[in-house]
């Protein structure tokens, strides 16, 4: 009879033992099931009770990898072993046993502020292990009773040092140790500890400059150190030269700043300080600058008046340099959009290949009259850099009126007496003109009328200035000399004192009647175009030679005839377009 040998090797030992605490009467076990030659059937579990111990009883079998050991005694050390079994009855060897005790909670932690920075030390007693202490936990918490601790290091030995706190704060610290079985102990007591407060400013900032662009100034800065951090930086502001009184314009955490919206050729000083989390303000760093000025407009800073068509000339000093800065007319209060015409600061519409921060640029003012502006824009955009001062489109004010002998007031002279008509900055037309006449009576009434070069024939170029002399009737009354412009009737009306805007205009045709009192278009030789008169007797009337004088006529009352009117007497002879008068 044949039998087969019998199985005597035992199983390997069960692996990786580890133990969990999950309440304080119950601890849970796992490893990794044991290998044998036939087949494991179960697992022998043996505790030992008490620190140090080494007698395992077993307290139970199982057959997976895993048993909870309950009803176990509070803030009690267990160790635990576990043995594999076969069918043959073969027991491995044990796993190795887990320890269960941690180590005490480490004593007398102290927590002290150090007088040299934002830093606490930690110093406490070495806690005890069965198996020995391997290191400490160090936790901490901020605030003034806070509870909520996390782990901010880990240690071999019994201190700490705290570094790169926050100034004037509380932080509470907890210690704790760990075994050489990777249990950890209680915590500690806590201990508490504030750190000295920040008294110490910020470096003042270095290297402040100031740019200037039109209607403002920029700022830049080199940071600022501070032993805790600088959270921003005080901009302060003074106007005018040699200013000392700053005040706070603006607080900015960058190392730039623009001030904006500045008026133009004004001075300014700024200075600049850092500030950290605890207020302290460091020293001043000081820059001063000048605002440009606004464009310009014939070199002038202020409304200036042009005649219609005249050209102007538009500065710009300390422009951004874009290559498409440009400037553009406009009627004053109209909208960006409604340019009259426009330029970039080469005068072109052509951009210059690199920007100019000045220029002169030429611009032709339209003939309508009104106010008008340019404005100077940035970069082919609307971005508004500056505006000129008003610039009025108007008529040119009109010379003063003519004078006789010299005189802007009345004079009285003697009957025939010849008188000397002054006229000074007169349109220039080549047919501009003066006529004598009766006060009150109509443009067309002259008693006599000359050319400014004193003729019945215009001179081949006008003439501005001229003295002419005419004589005086020898009827008593109050007469005047009118100012006519190119030969029309612009400019008199009998108490105008010289050419006014209509000297621009030809007056309608005023043609005149024949000698014999007839209609007609028959004009004297060298009289001004439209202007012969005749003045009727009895249906008949005299030409004389362009000077019209009337006849006695014995039929009306006070025997004078005058176009149907009677003429006026009094002691006045004449007067020019301002009022002077002659007087008999």
């Amino acid at each position: 009879t044949l039998s087969t040998l019998a199985d005597t090797t035992p199983p390997t030992p069960p692996a990786s033992l580890t133990t969990t605490t999950i309440s304080a009467t119950q601890i849970n076990l796992t490893w990794i099931a044991s290998a044998d030659d036939v087949g494991v059937t179960g697992y022998q579990v043996e505790r030992c009770q008490g620190t140090g111990c080494t007698t395992f009883p077993q307290i139970a079998t199982t057959t997976g990898t895993s048993y909870s050991d309950t009803g176990l005694a509070p803030s009690t050390s267990y160790s635990y072993q576990v043995k594999a079994v076969d069918a043959a009855g073969n027991v491995s060897a044990a796993s190795r046993a887990s320890d269960m005790t941690p180590p005490t909670p480490p004593d007398n932690l102290t927590a002290t502020t150090s007088t040299s920075g934002y830093a606490i030390t930690l110093n406490w007693a070495a806690a005890a292990d069965d198996l020995g202490v391997t290191g400490y936990r160090v936790e901490r918490c901020q605030g003034m009773g806070c509870t909520m601790f996390a782990q901010i290091a880990t240690t071999t030995g019994t201190t700490y040092s705290d570094t790169g706190l926050a100034p004037s704060t509380s932080y509470s610290y907890q210690v704790k140790a760990v075994g050489a079985a990777g249990k950890v102990s209680g915590a500690s007591l806590a201990a508490s500890a504030t750190t000295v407060p920040d008294t110490t400013p910020p470096s003042a900032p270095a290297s402040l400059t100031a740019r200037t662009s039109v209607y403002g100034i920029t700022l830049s800065w080199g940071a600022a150190t501070d032993d805790v951090g600088v959270t921003g930086y005080r901009v302060e502001r003074c106007q005018g030269t040699g200013c000392t009184m700053f005040a706070q314009i603006a607080m900015t955490t960058g190392t730039t700043y623009s001030d904006m919206g500045l008026p133009p050729s004004t001075s300014y000083t700024y200075q600049v300080k850092a500030v950290d989390a605890a207020g302290n303000v460091s020293a001043a760093s000081r820059v001063s600058e000048m605002t440009p000025p606004p464009p310009t407009v014939n070199g002038s800073s202020v409304a200036i008046t042009v005649a219609p068509g005249a050209t102007v000339s538009v500065g710009v000093m300390s422009g951004p340099g874009n290559p498409k800065d440009w400037l553009a007319l406009y009627p004053t209060g109209t909208a960006d959009t409604a340019w009259v015409e426009w330029f970039f600061l080469n005068g072109t519409k052509r951009a210059p290949a690199s920007g100019l921060t000045e220029a002169s640029v030429p611009f032709t003012m339209p003939s309508t009259l009104g106010d008008y502006e340019v404005r100077f824009f940035a970069n082919n955009t609307f971005q508004r850099l500056g505006t000129t001062p008003a610039v009025t489109v108007a008529p040119p004010p009109p010379p003063p009126p003519p004078t006789v002998n010299g005189s802007s007031v009345a004079i009285t002279v003697a009957p025939g007496a010849t008188v000397s008509v002054g006229v000074t900055s007169g349109p220039g037309n080549p047919k501009d003109w003066l006529a004598l006449y009766p006060t009150g009576s109509a443009d067309t009434a002259w008693v006599e009328w000359f050319f400014l070069n004193g003729a019945k024939s215009a001179p081949a170029a006008g003439l501005t200035t001229a003295t002419v002399p005419f004589t005086l009737p020898n009827t008593p009354g109050t007469y005047e000399v009118r100012f006519f412009a190119n030969n029309s009737h612009a400019g008199g009306d009998g108490a105008a004192a010289a050419p006014t805007d209509g000297e621009r205009q030809q007056c309608g045709d005023h043609r005149g009647t024949r000698c014999d009192g007839e209609r007609g278009g028959d004009e004297r030789a060298g009289q001004p175009e439209g202007l012969a008169r005749a003045l009727s007797n009895g249906g008949r009337g005299q030409c004389l030679s362009g000077l019209v004088l009337p006849e006695r006529d014995e039929e009306r009352p006070g025997g004078w005839a005058h176009d149907g009117d009677d003429p006026v007497h009094a002691a006045e002879y004449a007067r020019d377009l301002r009022g002077a008068v002659l007087r008999q």
